[in-house]
């Protein structure tokens, strides 16, 4: 037993000291919907090509993050972090300690408005997840999502873009569903690939950019 004077800051000063010892390029997620379907999504782009770890069920809290990266595989290739908050200040914290070399955020939604008061506010938050950034790193954004697309061109990291617009690095064309699965084309800024979903939703097309987006960039 190790007697500490505050629990929690001494499980993320584990976690963080631990982060250090991760050589592999390490990729945070987080949006007000969709973090767990597409932080699964990532981890199956990435396993294409690597040994991959990071956070199992739904540890992606002040407790669940620090945790996560204590259990991550020493000898995997990419580890993919889920990262979600309900409260001012949070992400800060959690970013300090996951250090992700590449942000995912999926939407910016209402959940938790009552704490962080406007979309605004949420989208605000969600970005701390790139406190540390410079130039070396990127954010993959959701372009369907205007909070997210006013950060183009502003910010010293690199952003990538996905969606099904045309402004977008990454975009899905001819959606539609075929005996049951989602097919769809996918405009890369180096090709154009066709790809088939087993489960529906334009959300889930939406997911399936970002982690092919996550991918292409590692």
């Amino acid at each position: 037993y190790i007697y500490v004077e505050d629990t929690v800051k001494a499980l993320q000063a584990l976690g963080a000291a631990y982060r250090k010892r991760l050589r592999m390029p390490v990729i945070g997620i987080t949006g007000s919907v969709g973090k767990t379907t597409t932080r699964e999504m990532v981890t199956a782009a990435l396993s294409a090509g690597r040994k991959v770890t990071g956070t199992s069920g739904n540890s992606n809290g002040q407790l669940g993050v620090p945790i996560s990266i204590c259990e991550a595989d020493l000898a995997a290739e990419a580890a993919v972090f889920e990262m979600g908050m309900s409260e001012p200040g949070e992400m800060p914290k959690i970013a300090a300690v996951a250090r992700p070399d590449l942000a995912v955020v999926t939407n910016i939604g209402v959940s938790h408005i009552e704490n962080l008061g406007s979309r605004e506010g949420i989208c605000r938050e969600k970005m701390h997840i790139t406190d540390g950034f410079g130039p070396e790193n990127t954010a993959i954004l959701n372009g369907e999502e205007p909070l997210l697309t006013a950060f183009r061109g502003k910010t010293v990291f690199r952003t990538v873009y996905y969606g099904t617009g045309p402004d977008n690095d990454y975009r899905a064309e001819n959606v539609r569903v075929e005996n049951g699965r989602t097919c769809f084309m996918v405009k890369t800024p180096k090709e154009t690939i066709s790809l088939s979903l087993g489960v529906p939703g334009l959300h889930n097309v939406m997911n399936a950019l970002a982690a092919l987006a996550a991918a292409d960039v590692l």
